[in-house]
């Protein structure tokens, strides 16, 4: 039973960041006619209202206990206090990344902020440390192995030196780390489709905020970027990151799920190549491959037959005296 849960949960992981990858093209196609924190208010904000709509009549067809909306709750919504300030956490830690990611990408080069993004995967096991919760030997094996498919994915020849952009790219790798581990901590008392609608809300509203500081979007810049805003706000949003949630919570490890999320940056060139004419090299298609290895490392529960043969070994030894 555990492990079916464990694998329900990773290939919700693995869709949710096959969504996210193609969701690059449609930020890239968004990105023409609107600004960054435009998309983001367009994105979390219609994403927690589809969310909102799915979950209400999901609950009113199948009946329970609980409903979202009903004259029956306090305030007609049904969220706990945990589903409150979790769901207000994980908001603004998510626009707090997303924010400082596009200001990055435009003060640096492509190549850097795909590599210092990927680095996610770094930081979500070294604050497991500070939890006390050490992952496994070839899990860190995997990590390292997804840094040097990040780096080749980058198709980077010279690094360069280290700039404010740079910085913020970092810190915002920091930031989606964190999501990660307080979706870990939240989960397990909150009900994590509702921890998502919340996450939308905040980091949409928070997204809207910013955005009146800039050039607001006009009708003409709305219209041919409503198909991508569309996928943004139902799939990259709705879907994909309450799966990231719900997908999380089957899994029980932080650390390989966001190796898994990860192949985003994978699907992200794939579809680059595919809807925008974008040509890979063999050092990405190199860096797609090595990604994809560090995923499948750490799914083989390499620390189980490990420890078994260090046990057979141990009775052979025992047998021998």
């Amino acid at each position: 039973m555990e492990t079916k849960k464990r694998l329900g949960g990773n290939t919700l992981l693995f869709l949710a960041s096959l969504v996210w990858g193609f969701a690059f093209v449609a930020q890239s196609v968004a990105g023409r006619t609107m600004s960054a924190f435009s998309i983001g208010a367009v994105r979390f904000l219609f994403g927690g209202l589809f969310l909102t709509a799915v979950l209400a009549v999901y609950e009113k067809i199948r009946g329970g206990e609980r409903l979202l909306l009903s004259r029956r709750n306090r305030c007609f919504v049904d969220l706990t206090r945990a589903e409150l300030a979790g769901g207000a956490c994980l908001g603004i830690t998510l626009a707090t990344a997303t924010t400082l990611q596009q200001v990055g990408i435009n003060l640096t080069s492509s190549g850097k902020a795909s590599f210092l993004t990927a680095l996610y995967v770094v930081f979500v096991p070294l604050l497991g440390l500070l939890r006390r919760k050490i992952a496994p030997l070839h899990v860190w094996v995997s990590i390292g192995v997804a840094v040097v498919g990040a780096y080749l994915l980058a198709s980077c020849t010279s690094m360069g030196g280290f700039g404010w952009g740079d910085a913020l790219l970092l810190t915002s790798a920091f930031c989606f780390a964190v999501q990660i581990v307080l979706i870990d901590l939240f989960t397990r008392r909150a009900d994590g489709v509702r921890l998502a609608i919340v996450e939308f809300y905040v980091a949409g509203t928070v997204s809207l905020i910013c955005s009146l500081f800039g050039p607001l979007p006009t009708w003409g810049d709305l219209a041919p970027a409503l198909p991508s805003l569309a996928y943004l706000a139902i799939l990259s949003g709705g879907f994909a990151y309450t799966a990231q949630i719900v997908g999380q919570k089957l899994s029980g490890m932080p650390t390989v799920a966001s190796l898994i999320m990860s192949l985003e940056s994978v699907f992200g060139a794939v579809g680059g190549a595919l809807l925008l004419d974008e040509t890979m090299s063999d050092r990405q298609i190199w860096g797609c491959a090595v990604i994809l290895l560090a995923v499948v490392l750490s799914q083989l529960p390499l620390d189980v037959w490990w420890r078994r043969v260090m046990r057979q070994k141990k009775k052979k030894e025992e047998r021998e005296v």
